[in-house]
């Protein structure tokens, strides 16, 4: 039977039997759920899946404009589901693995990319499903409350998508040309947002007057949107193209967009995204043959040197904006060797999370195996942390200790893996 359904859709186009179910879908939840106008806005939107389907790669990129960039996931179309609500990420994620699916059940034609990464991903998000499926049926959270978490695991599954779907290496040339540019726009609107202030608010995340270690810094913003993975992201693969390949002039360009989004990561002011690309650039100079290493040393002499140059022209104005913000950003960096930030509470954040691990311990001990689940709450409600537009019942700060309370200690030795 299997054998026969096989040759029937190597005999007729795969999208010739998808495409109508899709349309049908959308222009059914559209009618049903919204209004007339809605119903043609999803038909317009089957009808652009439908030229995109030979370049999923677009598809992809549309993804990370509407949850990674200057607009949250919140912006995103929801439909009720009556148990919860799914987003467009959601659908689309849904779609793109039922064509995987399908194909890999009926089309003999099609090829698929085998990675180290592919059981360790599997075993770890159907660890991540288990845990969350216990949970919810002894009631510790509701399939609701889960949702959000698990949107969030859901989406490790798009790795597959690359894998299988992009079959070509221009697929993946675009990929990255499209995160690129993204992640160019991001670090735009970031340096438009620091020159607004935290008073007016053109991208979706934090914005905010900057805090270090009890001192309020007026007139100094911290940005941190849904796009900073992006701009990490395009910031090591830029520095390490400027290394590894040859040098031409035309490549001045790509300088000034490292610059930009060195930019960016600056205006975060986050502390563990500065050690951890520091790291990283160390454990890439290890990496590097030595020709190599000496070109990447020259590129540090020039940016050393450009640097220095840049703050003492800055600071020749001491009263300046820009004086102003380089200061801000080396009194955050002097915080990371304080003594004082590893010791009281009182004058550190990294203390002053604390008691994370004051509830988060605890709970791990109970639940060593596979943890909470997804969306389980850790800890009580504290008044002095907590309030309404902010519940950290579910948040820790600590990745490692996420990870570990939500999968348990099987879910992250998988994750390390």
């Amino acid at each position: 039977m299997i054998l026969k359904l096989r040759q029937l859709f190597n005999s007729i186009l795969l999208l010739d039997i998808m495409i109508p179910i899709v349309i049908g879908l959308l222009l059914g939840i559209a009618v049903l759920r919204f209004s007339p106008f809605a119903a043609i806005a999803a038909l317009a939107a089957a009808l652009l899946m439908i030229a995109l389907l030979k370049k999923p790669e677009l598809i992809l990129i549309g993804l990370l404009v509407g949850t990674s960039t200057i607009l949250g996931e919140e912006s995103m179309l929801r439909v009720s589901i009556g148990v919860g609500r799914l987003y467009l990420t959601d659908l689309v994620i849904i779609a793109f693995l039922s064509f995987i699916i399908i194909r890999l059940l009926f089309d003999r034609k099609f090829k698929t990319r085998r990675t180290p990464l592919d059981l360790p991903l599997l075993i770890f998000y159907c660890i991540a499903l288990l845990s969350s499926f216990i949970s919810v049926r002894q009631g510790v959270v509701t399939f609701n409350e889960s949702l959000g978490e698990l949107r969030t695991i859901n989406s490790y599954l798009l790795f597959f998508v690359v894998t299988y779907l992009f079959q070509e290496d221009r697929h993946i040339a675009l990929l990255l040309r499209g995160i690129s540019l993204l992640a160019i726009i991001v670090a735009t609107v970031m340096i438009a947002q620091y020159w607004l202030g935290s008073s007016v608010h053109i991208l979706a995340g934090r914005v905010e007057m900057l805090e270090t270690s009890g001192k309020d810094y007026k007139g100094i913003t911290r940005i941190l949107p849904p796009g900073e993975p992006l701009i990490i992201l395009v910031f090591m693969i830029t520095t390490a193209s400027l290394v590894v390949e040859k040098f031409k002039f035309s490549r001045i360009l790509d300088f000034m967009k490292w610059g930009l989004l060195g930019v960016a990561l600056a205006f975060t002011f986050r502390r563990s995204v500065w050690m951890a690309l520091v790291i990283a650039l160390l454990i890439m100079n290890i990496l590097l043959q030595r020709q190599e290493r000496l070109k990447y040393f020259g590129w540090v002499m020039v940016v050393l040197v450009l640097g220095i140059t840049t703050i003492l022209l800055i600071f020749s104005e001491p009263h300046s904006k820009m004086a102003k913000l380089t200061k801000a950003f080396f009194e955050r960096i002097e915080t990371i060797a304080d003594a004082r930030s590893y010791e009281t509470n009182s004058v550190s954040t990294l203390r002053w999370r604390d008691f994370e691990y004051k509830y988060a311990l605890p709970q791990i001990a109970s639940h060593p195996i596979l943890g909470l689940g997804l969306g389980a709450m850790y800890r009580p409600y504290l008044h002095d942390i907590d309030y309404e537009q902010f519940d950290g019942r579910r948040f820790t700060h600590n990745g490692h200790l996420y990870i570990i309370l939500k999968t348990g200690l099987l879910g992250y030795l998988i994750f390390l893996s």
